[in-house]
C-alpha cells in the first residue's frame, strides 16, 4: 500500500498472489498429465460433472451465508444471474464434451495449460510491478482486479449510493453500490460481461488487497461524508 498526495494505492496482496500461483501450478499439472496420457475418452466426463456439482454447491453455500446477514440481499446481489451463468457454463461444457468427445477434451486440456501459464506470467508481472488494483483519491475510486470482476476507471464519490461490509465463503468484503452499475458494465466486452455476469455491486475482498479491510472501509466511508 502507498499513500501519496491524499491518494491511497492498493496492490495485490501476497496471499492472493500465492493462491493464484498454486492454482496455476494445479491447472498446468492437470492439463499436462492429461495431454501426455493421451487417452481422451468418457472417463474424464465424471470429473467435469463432479466439478459442476462441486462448483454449484460452493455457490449455494456462499449465497446461504450472505443471506444470513441482516441486509437486503436482493438489493445488493444478483443471485439468479450468478446461478444462470454457472448453469449455462457447466451445461455447455458437459454437452460439448459428450458430443465431440476426444477432440473437445484434448483442446480443453490444452487451453487449461495455456490459461495456467498465461495467468501465472500475468499475475507474477502484476505482483512484482505492484500493479494498482484499488486507487482511492479525493475524486473517487478505481478498481481493477481481473477479468472475473468489473473494472472501474473512476467511480466518483457522488455516484456511490452505499458502502457496506459483509462476509461470505471467500472471506470479509466491502460492497460498493453505484448509482448506475449498468453503465459501468456496459463498457466491457461481451466475453468479460459473460464472465462477470450482472452484479449489482463492486466487491473488494480482504484476500485481494494489501490493507486491512476494516481500515479500508473507514477510509471509503470518510471520503463519502
Amino acid at each position: 500500500m502507498t499513500e501519496n498526495n491524499n491518494e491511497i494505492i492498493l496492490t495485490i496482496s501476497k496471499k492472493k498472489y500465492i493462491l493464484v500461483v498454486v492454482l496455476c501450478i494445479f491447472l498446468i499439472a492437470i492439463g499436462m498429465i492429461a495431454i501426455l496420457d493421451g487417452d481422451f475418452d468418457y472417463s474424464v466426463l465424471p470429473g467435469f460433472i463432479g466439478t459442476a456439482i462441486g462448483g454449484s454447491l460452493s455457490q449455494f453455500s456462499r449465497i446461504r451465508k450472505i443471506k444470513k446477514i441482516r441486509i437486503d440481499t436482493d438489493k445488493y446481489f444478483n443471485f439468479k444471474g450468478e446461478i444462470k451463468t454457472s448453469l449455462i457454463t457447466f451445461s455447455v461444457l458437459i454437452l460439448v464434451g459428450i458430443l465431440f468427445k476426444r477432440i473437445f477434451i484434448k483442446v480443453l486440456f490444452i487451453l487449461i495449460v495455456i490459461l495456467g501459464v498465461c495467468l501465472f506470467i500475468l499475475s507474477t508481472i502484476n505482483y512484482f510491478k505492484k500493479k494498482p488494483v484499488v486507487v482511492i483519491n479525493d475524486y473517487g475510486i478505481k478498481v481493477d482486479f481481473n477479468i472475473f470482476s468489473p473494472k472501474v476507471d473512476m467511480l466518483k464519490w457522488g455516484e456511490v449510493k452505499e458502502v457496506f461490509k459483509y462476509e461470505d465463503t471467500a472471506g470479509k468484503a466491502i460492497g460498493i453500490l453505484p448509482q448506475n452499475m449498468k453503465n459501468i458494465l456496459g463498457h466491457r466486452n461481451c466475453f468479460r460481461r459473460f464472465l462477470i455476469g450482472n452484479p449489482k455491486i463492486l466487491t473488494i475482498y480482504q484476500r485481494q488487497i494489501s490493507m486491512d479491510i476494516d481500515d479500508l472501509y473507514i477510509v471509503i466511508k470518510t471520503r463519502l461524508i
